[in-house]
């Protein structure tokens, strides 16, 4: 099982693609062009990449060249989806793992799939259903409501009430998830703890997840355009340092659904 982020302006395409994939039992992240797919990949980090070559905003070319210039995506292994096979030697000098032609049978796409795992390695996030979670943020309000959130479907929970106190639980607890603020409580990004987080042995490829949040009544704060901007910054650090997805703003309506393939 492995995340899959499928980059096709056609809509019925995309969705076929992602029909297919899921009932692989694969997880689908889905984007229309490639401007989309790269602010997606802000927030996440697939395993995989299927993008098309011909789309609006920023075709397939410039987004498989974007890609390899950023550290965070340079690795993620793409295969290029088209009808045009000469196109072939211009997506290969940017170290593309393959290519399929458009369309491809179900059973040629998910075996193309397969191949390029096995060969370049999954995160495996996904390789057993998680029990244990691993909670840490600045607002009480906020950590008592995901922990009661999670309690409810059944699974085990505790708090982290310091950065000190998240490495003792990740050592002692051993997390299926983790989740945290995207900033400590001095302010800091939390992208050392994660840092720390990935030389503990089993923790490698153990899903990070990042949230942000804010009062309602900061927005009438001079200050917040600047706090929000940090708030941000602090995110991107720590999905540099190592974090699996940054689910943005906890939002207590929708957060369990956002996080819901990490459940």
């Amino acid at each position: 099982m492995a995340i899959i982020l499928v980059v096709e302006d056609e809509a019925a395409e995309r969705q076929m693609l992602a029909l297919n994939l899921e009932t692989a039992g694969h997880i689908v992240l889905q984007a229309g062009n490639g401007t989309e797919a790269l602010d997606l990949l802000k927030k996440a980090h697939p395993d995989l990449i299927l993008t098309d070559v011909l789309m609006p905003e920023m075709d397939g070319f410039v987004f498989c060249k974007a890609l390899r210039e950023h550290p965070q995506t340079k690795e993620i292994p793409v295969i290029v989806l088209t009808a045009r096979g000469k196109m072939e030697d211009a997506f290969a000098a940017l170290g593309v793992a393959g290519f399929l032609e458009k369309p491809s049978a179900p059973n040629v796409l998910l075996s193309t799939i397969d191949k390029t795992l096995a060969h370049y390695g999954s995160h495996g996030h996904f390789k057993k259903a998680a029990q244990k979670f691993l909670v840490f943020g600045t607002y009480p309000e906020v950590c008592e409501s995901i922990i009661k959130g999670l309690n409810s479907q059944g699974y085990h929970v505790q708090n982290a009430k310091t950065a000190a106190d998240i490495l003792v639980h990740v050592v002692n607890f051993q997390p299926d998830v983790i989740i945290l603020e995207a900033q400590l409580e001095d302010g800091r990004s939390v992208q050392d703890v994660v840092k720390a987080i990935r030389l503990f042995p089993h923790h490698e490829e153990t899903p990070i997840l990042i949230y942000s949040y804010y009062r309602v009544s900061d927005l009438a704060s001079a200050e917040f355009r600047k706090r929000a901007a940090v708030i941000e910054r602090c995110a991107q650090e720590a999905m540099m340092a190592g974090a699996t997805e940054y689910v943005d703003r906890f939002n207590e309506q929708s957060f369990l659904e956002q996080i819901s393939k990490y459940l």
